[in-house]
């Protein structure tokens, strides 16, 4: 393991030793106790069952619909399986904090947790053991990356996410796709040795990502297309000097600063 810090911006067509600059504030507009004391959602009064096997899909779907215009959905500490993925689309003003393990138990493609079209958003721990587990070897060892991704947000404005941890995902691990105005920070992430199982992939404009410890094969974290505004800082990587842990796939406009400490 190897610590880098780290600058990545998107404004000129070759590598350089730039300062990243974002182009204006990132994260939530308002706080998560600000959203908790209009409306707490906890998944356990909708169906949620901490046993390992009870799908938590259907509870963290339902408790989402009762918060979306503003509130905290709450996954308390335990054991949860998920074999049935949670798209929750729209809402402002909300948060969701995973305080126990989810682990996947269910064998559809697409995203875990899908989070779309949803403004002054928080995705956090309180305690900073908040585990999303893929269960990806299941795939990896049939020479497979084609399974789920655990977490994608798309078209999510002001947001944080932070403090969580994902696991052997059967794919990419997090994805942000056209997203604004975010920030990205305090979390690790644990990836097969495989190639294109990404720890962050990022297609999104005012984005910061700093102080995430990714462990995998290549590619850390991947930027795919053109990001006005795009800064990534101390990023933990497993292997450094592999140019890939930093790649960029859209050959426009891409200014990198590495420096190894």
């Amino acid at each position: 393991m190897h610590l880098l810090s780290s600058v990545l911006t998107l404004s000129a067509i070759v590598p350089a030793l730039v300062a990243g600059q974002l182009s204006g504030k990132v994260g939530p507009l308002t706080t998560s106790s600000t959203k908790a004391a209009k409306k707490t959602c906890n998944v356990l009064h909708y169906g949620a069952v901490a046993d390992s096997k009870t799908d938590i899909g259907p509870a963290i779907t339902k408790a989402f619909g009762d918060c979306k215009t503003g509130g905290l959905v709450v996954i308390p500490h335990g054991q949860y399986a998920i074999g049935t993925w949670a798209t929750l689309s729209g809402g402002s003003a909300w948060a969701l904090q995973l305080d126990g393990q989810i682990t996947r138990t269910g064998k559809a493609g697409g995203n875990m947790i899908f989070i779309e079209h949803t403004d002054d958003f928080e995705l956090f721990s309180s305690h900073s053991k908040g585990v999303i587990q893929g269960n990806g070897y299941e795939y990896h060892k049939e020479k497979s990356i084609s399974g789920p991704r655990l977490l994608r947000f798309f078209k999510v404005t002001n947001f944080s996410v932070h403090d969580i941890i994902l696991v052997d995902s059967p794919s990419f691990h997090f994805s942000l796709d056209t997203c604004e105005n975010g920030e990205v920070y305090n979390m690790a992430i644990r990836g097969g040795n495989e190639g294109g199982l990404d720890g962050v992939d990022v297609w999104s404009t005012n984005i910061w990502v700093h102080d995430v410890e990714v462990t995998n094969k290549d590619e850390c974290v991947t930027v795919k297309v053109y990001i006005p505004r795009h800064t990534v800082r101390a990023a933990y990587v497993s292997d450094p000097m592999k140019p890939e842990s930093f790649q960029e796939h859209s050959r426009r406009e891409h200014l990198l600063q590495l420096e190894r400490r």
